[in-house]
């Protein structure tokens, strides 16, 4: 009681200090996330650029003396394994990017154009589900479909088409490479239907009416309207997938093997064997440029139009003019009218290329009124079945896991899991609630830090921050703790804690810089000028009004938390098991257990609970917006 009384007392004394100080308010409130970032996000970052020089010593421990650059050259050689695999990893990244807007843009169109409003929230909170339970479990469920002697060779072999399912599961089944990017849009195709249901939900009907007022058909008011002015939500789902994607390295081992193995694949492995340490270091850095670039994208492009800065997009632009100049290749050109003396010996020529041109456009006029006319009268339906279709091929595999039983290791992994879980959710929310009232509130000097970072946390890969936050505590320990105190800092619960809050602070930052943005100020106006002072007003005005925020930004800071695989892996330390970590160890062999099935609808449970509680709490609106 003491403690809490004397902390109110200083929390009040800082807020009368800063009073007209606006700047110095928006540092303080901004302090604990820039500190954050800057110890655990930007030094590793930068301590593994350094790691990518270091050599190894004879007895295979880490020289910090002796520099060499031969790892970066190996890594960027165009020949090299690194820049075979880093090629095919971009591949297989921009397919699944590629692939998730082609199957999700229908999804999403449907969702926020056509569906009942009174269904549309159950729909979204449908393909909310599966983005809240672990890729792992994913991953799990569909193991008897993508087997040549599941659910569809058997039904196959059952159609006697034997031939044609040995030859499908060869090139696209378990074992096979191809097999990887369709789980990987499978996996988070709903990371390109939120921001693209947000995007479409957005548009102003008037705008689609007047252009069919105008004369254009369902055709031509889609490509030149819907999506353009979707455009935004298409980017921000692109990236979303493509770092996922491009930082996976579970899938493509667990479903595809030693074949199908990316480059997040060698990273790991260069982390885990013995003298291979600044290789993978170079190698991760190399990786991260993709990251960069896409970042710079996002900040520049998604983002200022979403904040309405009036920018207009130049990769919008650049798009546009690629597919005007595109359609223009199928309009005929203009014909002069030939010489006399001439015509003769070119008629054929001019008549044939117009005639083919003319026949091309034909074809695409015919083909634009058969679509208009199949999407006025079929379309909602030919959506609708499209999107059930969608949501089946979620929960008919997540169906299939039932309850058997628990064992020991099970319940200590749930146990853990949990903890952490709680812990990462409880630091989160204390540095991002003050993080995200700077942002919204304040003009401050290390603010376009905090969004830099913000940023960063958000699109970085999974692997890039376990890799960096591991050489981080390996550093610290031979650097500085062991040398000067003695003392080492164990991999184990502290290590993934830091590393879960690492990319759970950007998470709850945007989900209350939402609600903080449509938060009315004149109502804490109204209570500052009835006597209340700041605190008071924060205290019993504004986290009452943005309650609805901080439970959805909590629910997803557990829920991410506890479904990481990639980052705790690499700072689990022994002893210390999550529930997702074990799943990825008993995979990884190829045995599915009665355990695992148990495990499976544990956490489905738990993602269908919190679901049920975020759609109470703010009635389908902050969780759902991006």
């Amino acid at each position: 009681m003491a403690t809490s009384t004397l902390t109110a007392r200083m929390a009040r004394r800082v807020a009368l200090f800063t009073t007209g100080r606006e700047s110095l308010k928006g540092a303080l409130l901004a302090a604990l996330a820039s500190l954050w970032f800057l110890a655990f996000l930007l030094v590793p970052l930068l301590i593994i650029l350094f790691f990518g020089f270091a050599t190894i010593s004879y007895n295979l421990t880490i020289s910090y003396t002796q520099l060499t650059t031969r790892n970066y050259l190996n890594a960027l050689d165009p020949f090299g394994h690194v820049a075979f695999l880093t090629l095919r990893t971009l591949l297989v990244a921009v397919v699944s990017a590629l692939g998730s807007l082609a199957i999700g843009f229908p999804v999403s169109y449907y969702l926020a154009r056509i569906c009942r409003e009174k269904y549309r929230g159950i729909l979204v909170s449908l393909f909310v589900i599966p983005f809240w339970i672990s890729f792992v479990v994913q991953v799990y469920a569909i193991f008897p479909w993508v087997d040549r002697n599941g659910y569809v060779g058997g039904a196959l072999d059952f159609l006697h088409l034997g031939g044609f399912a040995d030859w499908l599961f060869a090139n696209f089944g378990l074992g096979s490479p191809n097999i990887v990017a369709p789980a990987l849009i499978y996996i988070w195709l709903p990371f390109m239907i939120l921001p693209l249901f947000t995007a479409l939900l957005r548009i102003d009907p008037v705008l689609i009416e007047a252009a069919q007022d105008l004369g254009a058909g369902k055709w031509k008011t889609f490509w030149h309207v819907t999506f353009p002015l979707s455009y935004n939500g298409a980017l921000t789902g692109g990236i979303l997938v493509f770092i996922t994607a491009f930082g996976s390295f579970v899938e493509p081992k667990i479903l595809a093997g030693k074949n199908g193995l990316l480059v997040g694949n060698y990273i790991q492995d260069s982390f885990l064997q013995f003298g291979y340490l600044p290789i993978g270091a170079a190698a991760a850095v190399v990786v991260l440029v993709p990251t960069i670039v896409l970042l710079y994208v996002y900040i520049f492009y998604a983002q200022g139009a979403a904040e309405q800065l009036g920018r207009k997009s130049r990769v919008a632009a650049f798009a546009r003019a690629v597919w005007t100049r595109l359609e223009r290749l199928g309009r005929p050109a203009k014909t002069p009218v030939p010489d006399p003396k001439v015509a003769d010996g070119m008629d054929s020529q001019t008549s044939g290329g117009t005639g083919v041109s003319s026949t091309l456009v034909a074809m695409g006029r015919i083909l634009e009124r058969m679509w208009d006319a199949v999407a006025a009268k079929y379309g909602s339906k030919i959506l609708g079945a499209f999107t059930v279709l969608i949501l089946a091929a979620y929960y008919v595999p997540l169906g299939q896991v039932v309850i058997f039983s628990f064992n020991h290791d099970m319940m200590n992994a749930l146990r853990d899991s949990i903890i952490i879980g709680i812990s990462v959710t409880g630091i989160s929310l204390l540095i991002g609630i003050p993080a995200a009232l700077s942002i919204v509130r304040y003009r401050f000097g290390t603010k376009p830090f905090l969004n830099l970072m913000l940023y960063a946390g958000l699109v970085m890969p999974s692997i890039i921050l376990g890799v960096s936050l591991l050489v981080f505590v390996r550093f610290l320990n031979d650097a500085y703790l062991w040398p000067y105190l003695g003392q080492t800092w164990d991999y184990g619960y502290a290590s993934i804690i830091v590393g879960h809050v690492t990319f759970c602070i950007p998470i709850v930052i945007v989900v209350l810089i939402v609600s903080l943005r449509e938060f009315d100020r004149s109502i804490e106006e109204a209570a500052m000028n009835l006597g209340a002072d700041e605190i008071t007003t924060f205290l019993r005005v504004t986290l009452p009004n943005i309650w609805p925020g901080i439970v959805s930004a909590a629910l997803l800071s557990f829920t991410f938390s506890f479904s990481e695989v990639v980052v705790t892996l690499f700072l689990k330390g022994g002893g210390v098991n999550t529930l997702p970590v074990v799943f990825w160890a008993t995979l990884s062999k190829h045995i599915p257990t009665p355990e695992l099935n148990a495990a499976s609808t544990l956490i489905l449970g738990l993602s269908i609970l919190f679901i049920i509680i975020a759609n109470r709490a703010q009635s389908g609106g902050t969780l759902y917006r991006f």
